[in-house]
């Protein structure tokens, strides 16, 4: 759906012991999301078609637009005027390609200057550069503490208890989550790994304030 972005960590941190901060760790069975909650759902978006435009959204925010005529002159005047952009959480343009069979251009969004993976947009342009399409998402972010109540040490052991597995290395990001038609967005710890030596990979989300295990795609009993 977008163009190839590396994703990017807000950071880590560690501590020596869990009582540092003070933070229970909550221990429950079930997450707060499922695996399909960490992109919007297709079936729960909306299209609608203005002034020559087919815009659909999910929550009330563009994943695509398409500019059958009548297009913007640029993305970013799409982006001013139909996106809530702020000085705190801003699309940059990152990267684009054109050749003989693409010519597109990526944007990331960036949340006090912090890099959140999964969103920003692909614009696709014709052979003349007019704007064709756009795709992806753009989260709405209004004040979000980017600093963490537990620390890296502290995220491991949480995932270690919650995965009975010895979890090391959590990395902390900027995470949207989405369900029943809501964008939800949290700072996280989150890890990415395979199951043993075989190929089955999991990845799995802790709120980097609660200390509540988000997400897991990892088989638990």
């Amino acid at each position: 759906m977008m163009g190839a972005l590396l994703m990017l960590a807000v950071g880590m941190s560690s501590c020596s012991s869990d009582e540092d901060s003070g933070i229970d760790v909550l221990q429950t069975d079930k997450c707060r999301y499922e695996p399909q909650n960490i992109r919007p759902i297709d079936a729960l978006e909306t299209v609608t078609t203005q002034e020559g435009w087919e815009i659909t959204t999910y929550g009330g925010v563009v994943t695509k637009a398409v500019f059958n005529s009548q297009p913007p002159s640029s993305p970013e005047q799409f982006f001013s005027k139909n996106l809530k952009t702020t000085e705190s959480n801003i699309l940059k343009f990152s990267s684009s390609l054109k050749n003989s069979q693409v010519n597109y251009a990526d944007y990331c969004q960036l949340y006090q200057g912090t890099y959140i993976p999964g969103t920003g947009y692909t614009c696709y342009f014709d052979d003349d550069d007019k704007l064709m399409m756009i795709e992806g998402i753009f989260v709405p972010i209004e004040d979000l503490n980017t600093t963490p109540s537990i620390c890296g040490d502290e995220a491991d052991t949480i995932f270690s208890r919650f995965l009975n597995k010895e979890v090391k290395g959590s990395m902390l990001q900027i995470t949207p989550f989405y369900q029943n038609g809501k964008i939800d967005v949290r700072l996280t710890y989150y890890i990415d790994d395979y199951m043993g030596g075989c190929f089955a990979h999991y990845r799995c989300f802790v709120d980097a304030h609660s200390g509540e295990v988000l997400l897991s795609e990892f088989p638990h009993d």
